[in-house]
């Protein structure tokens, strides 16, 4: 199954399946409206990637980009080509694509009582992601994964200011240690 991504632009072929996918994976409140996705995907440092193989549309990859890391902001495979090892396949491909630099993504915080986000926590852990002791500050907070250890958060903060938007501010702290 041959792999390929093209970047969004605003009369992709796959423009529908992008917005129902989008739609689908995130909840309003962990997303920024789609007008909004769109529009500073124009910026330099933002890849919104579309993901295709011989079956047609498969994920979408919403990347910020330095020299110095990537933060994996947006990512989903479409809902009915979920459970088909593509989300596999793109992580592994996005963690090798720099292999040297800093590569960070976030979930929501693991909580036993919602297994999704558990599972969540164990299918970044398997392609080498590890928890840092950080959070992302947004409306909610979530975990901050990275595929190396960091000293600080200056570079993730970095490429956050990237995705401001208005009063979107997104920022990552250090977790306050629970004795």
């Amino acid at each position: 199954m041959a792999l390929s991504y093209s970047i969004y632009k605003r009369k992709h072929p796959f423009k529908k399946e992008v917005k129902k996918t989008i739609l689908e994976a995130f909840p309003s409140n962990e997303r920024l409206p789609i007008c909004v996705i769109k529009h500073i995907a124009k910026r330099k440092g933002i890849e919104f990637r579309v993901y295709e193989d011989e079956l047609g549309f498969a994920a979408i990859a919403y990347l910020l980009k330095n020299e110095i890391a990537t933060y994996l902001l947006y990512f989903a495979v479409a809902k009915n080509r979920r459970n088909q090892q593509l989300g596999s396949k793109i992580i592994d491909l996005l963690i090798k694509e720099d292999i040297n630099k800093e590569f960070y993504l976030c979930i929501e915080m693991p909580n036993e009582d919602v297994l999704m986000t558990i599972r969540r926590l164990n299918f970044y852990r398997r392609h080498g992601l590890i928890d840092l002791d950080a959070i992302l500050v947004e409306n909610i907070d979530y975990l901050l994964m990275a595929n190396k250890k960091v000293d600080d958060y200056k570079n993730i903060n970095e490429l956050l200011k990237l995705s401001y938007f208005f009063k979107y501010r997104p920022y990552v702290k250090a977790m306050k240690k629970v004795r």
